[in-house]
C-alpha cells in the first residue's frame, strides 16, 4: 500500500475510534457518574424477561425490565436496566438478573431529579461495560499508524524496467537507514491507550473485582518501556546500512557496514542477525515463519562503524515480494537495536566476496569454545562413540516465557468464562491452551541424548520417562545442521537436524540459544560420524 494509502486507512481507523469512543465509552460513563447523585426511589417490576437478538454469529441477550415509580404523586414508567445498553452471549448471567426483578417486586430504581422520566435499576458500573472499552483499540491502532507512517522517512517512488534489487533506490543506492523514531512514538501511543483503559476498567469494576488493579502496574511497565525506548533514539537516532555487496546472493555473501552516528561502546558487542522470514496473511492476523536465521557478534568498543559479513547458503530463498519473502539485518545490543530490509537475489558474485564470508563462518564455528556452564553435556558413550546430552530445562528463558504466555492465555478464558462467551470460543481457545501446555511440559521435563560413533547415530528422546529411540545407519546421513527453533518474544533458540541422503530430516536436539554452538554442536556430529562437512557451513 502507498504512503497516501496508509494514511488515509489510519486516518479512518482514527476518526471511527474516537467517534465509537465518544459515543460507546465516554457517554455511558458520564452517565454512570451523574447516577451517582439521582435519588433512589421506590418502584415496582411489571415485567422482566430476556431477549434474543439473532444474526449471522449467532444469539446475544439482553435483559427488558419494566418497572414503575411515583415523583411528586405522578407516576412515571421506564425499561432501563443499566447503561450498558449492550447485548452479550451470556444468557445464564440475564437469567440470573430476571429472576431477581419477577413482575410485583418492590425494589429501589433511580430517579434523575432534573428528569423525573429518567431512571435506571443499576447505576453502577457493570461487567458489560468493559466492552464499551474497544474502539479504544481503534484509536490506538489508528493514531499508531498514523505516526509511524509519519515518522518514517518515504522512499522515492519504485525504478520501473530495471532489476528488482535496483527498483528501490535505497537498495541502488546500497544506503539503508533505520531508526527507533517510529517504535517510539507507537510505544507511547500503546502506554497511553492502555492505561486509559486499565484506569477505566479499575473506577468501573474494583469494587467488584479486586484482581482489576493489576492491569495498572501493567501500564506503569509500558510507560517505563517507551521511556526507555525515547532515551534510546535521542542517544542512537539513526543508523545507516552501507552494502558493498548490492543485492546480497544466495550462495554467497551479504557485505557491508553499520555506521552510528557517534562512537559507542557495547558491553558484550553487538549481536548481528540475518533473518529470512515470509509473511503470512490470514484474515486480520498476520504472522512471520522464520526460514533462515544466522546470527553473528562484532567488537564495538569506541567505534562508530562495525563491519557486516554473511554467507548465504545456497538453498536459501530470494527476496521475492510476491510471494511475501523478506530478508531481513537486524542490530542488537544492551539499550540498542536497529533492523533494515536488504535485498538478496540469486545473483552472480564476485567468488572472493563468497569465498571470504565462508572461510569466516568456518574459522568461527572451528574456534568456537563452549562455555563452561552451557547445559549441554557431551562425553564418551557406554555404547561407544560420543553422547550429546541435551538435558531438562536447559532453556529457562524460554520456559519462562511460555509459562507466561500460557498463564495469560488462562487468565483469557476464564474471562471468556466469566462473561459467558460462546462455548465453542472457549473450547477453541482452551485447545490451544492445552497445545502450549503440552509444548511446555516438553520444554521442562523433555531431554534428548543423542549417541554418534561411526556406525549409527541413536536419538534417545525422554519426557516424564516416557522414552523413545531411533537409529540412523552413517551410511544413510548426509550431514547435521542447525535450524531455527522456538522463538519467544525476541529470544531465538536452535535445534539440530539430522540430514538423510533421501532429504528426510531429524531432530536431534534443540534449546540452544547460542547460534554459533548450534553450528559447532552440528560440526562436532559430522565430525563424530565421520562425515566430511561440506566446503561451506
Amino acid at each position: 500500500m502507498s504512503r497516501g494509502g496508509l494514511l488515509l486507512f489510519f486516518s479512518v481507523f482514527l476518526l471511527a475510534g474516537l467517534v465509537a469512543t465518544a459515543v460507546l465509552l465516554v457517554q455511558p460513563v458520564a452517565r454512570v457518574c451523574q447516577a451517582r447523585h439521582w435519588r433512589p426511589t421506590p418502584c415496582t417490576v411489571v415485567t422482566s424477561e430476556i431477549r434474543t437478538h439473532r444474526d449471522s454469529d449467532g444469539n446475544t441477550y439482553s435483559v427488558r425490565i419494566v418497572y414503575r415509580y411515583t415523583v411528586n404523586g405522578r407516576q412515571y414508567q421506564s425499561d432501563r436496566y443499566d447503561f450498558a445498553g449492550i447485548s452479550s452471549s451470556g444468557y445464564r448471567s440475564k437469567k440470573a438478573i430476571v429472576q431477581r426483578y419477577p413482575p410485583g417486586q418492590e425494589t429501589i430504581c433511580y430517579v434523575n431529579p432534573r428528569d423525573p422520566t429518567d431512571a435506571v435499576l443499576e447505576p453502577r458500573f457493570t461487567p458489560l461495560m468493559l466492552l464499551r472499552l474497544l474502539p479504544l483499540l481503534f484509536v490506538g491502532v489508528g493514531l499508531g499508524g498514523l505516526l509511524w507512517v509519519l515518522a518514517t522517512p518515504a522512499l522515492p517512488k519504485p525504478i520501473e524496467g530495471v532489476p528488482p534489487w535496483q527498483a528501490r533506490p535505497d537498495w541502488a543506492e546500497g544506503r539503508i537507514v533505520s531508526s527507533s523514531k517510529p517504535m517510539m512514538l507507537v510505544m507511547w501511543v500503546a502506554a497511553i491507550i492502555f492505561n486509559i483503559a486499565a484506569w477505566t476498567a479499575v473506577l468501573m469494576l474494583m469494587d467488584r473485582f479486586s484482581w482489576i488493579a493489576l492491569f495498572p502496574f501493567l501500564g506503569v511497565w509500558l510507560f517505563y518501556a517507551a521511556y526507555r525506548q525515547t532515551r534510546r533514539w535521542q542517544q542512537f537516532g539513526e543508523t545507516v546500512l552501507e552494502l558493498t555487496t548490492r543485492p546480497g546472493a544466495v550462495g554467497g555473501a551479504l557485505a557491508g557496514t553499520l555506521r552510528l552516528r557517534q562512537f559507542v561502546r557495547f558491553d558484550g558487542g553487538l549481536t548481528l542477525r540475518l533473518r529470512c522470514v515470509r509473511v503470512e496473511t490470514s484474515g486480520d492476523s498476520t504472522t512471520e515463519h522464520t526460514l533462515w536465521l544466522d546470527e553473528q557478534t562484532v567488537t564495538a568498543d569506541g567505534v562508530d562503524a562495525m563491519p557486516v559479513n554473511f554467507y548465504i547458503p545456497p538453498d536459501c530463498a530470494e527476496t521475492d515480494t510476491a510471494n511475501r519473502i523478506l530478508w531481513r539485518l537486524e542490530a542488537k545490543a544492551r539499550g540498542y537495536a536497529a533492523q533494515f530490509e536488504v535485498p538478496v537475489f540469486r545473483v552472480a558474485q564476485d567468488a572472493a566476496v563468497a569465498d571470504k564470508a565462508a572461510a569466516a563462518k568456518r574459522a568461527a564455528v572451528a574456534g568456537y569454545q563452549r562455555p563452561v556452564d552451557s547445559p549441554i553435556r557431551i562425553e564418551p558413550s557406554w555404547r561407544g562413540g560420543t553422547d550429546f546430552c541435551f538435558p531438562a530445562v536447559r532453556s529457562p528463558g524460554a520456559v519462562l516465557g511460555l509459562g507466561l504466555f500460557a498463564v495469560a492465555w488462562g487468565v483469557a478464558i476464564a474471562a471468556m468464562i466469566l462473561f459467558e462467551t460462546p462455548v465453542f470460543v472457549i473450547l477453541l481457545f482452551s485447545f490451544f491452551e492445552l497445545l502450549a501446555l503440552a509444548f511446555l511440559v516438553g520444554l521442562w521435563f523433555g531431554s534428548w541424548r543423542v549417541t554418534v560413533n561411526r556406525d549409527a547415530v541413536t536419538i534417545t528422546r525422554a519426557v516424564l520417562g516416557v522414552r523413545r529411540e531411533r537409529v540412523v545407519p552413517v551410511a544413510d546421513i548426509a550431514g547435521f545442521q542447525s535450524a531455527v527453533g522456538l522463538t519467544v518474544g525476541a529470544a531465538v533458540y536452535y535445534g539440530l537436524k539430522l540430514i538423510r541422503k533421501n532429504g528426510r530430516t531429524e531432530t536431534v536436539g534443540g534449546g540452544i540459544k547460542d547460534k554459533l554452538e548450534a553450528d559447532w554442536l552440528a560440526a562436532e556430529m559430522a565430525r563424530c560420524a565421520g562425515i566430511t562437512p561440506a566446503s561451506t557451513p
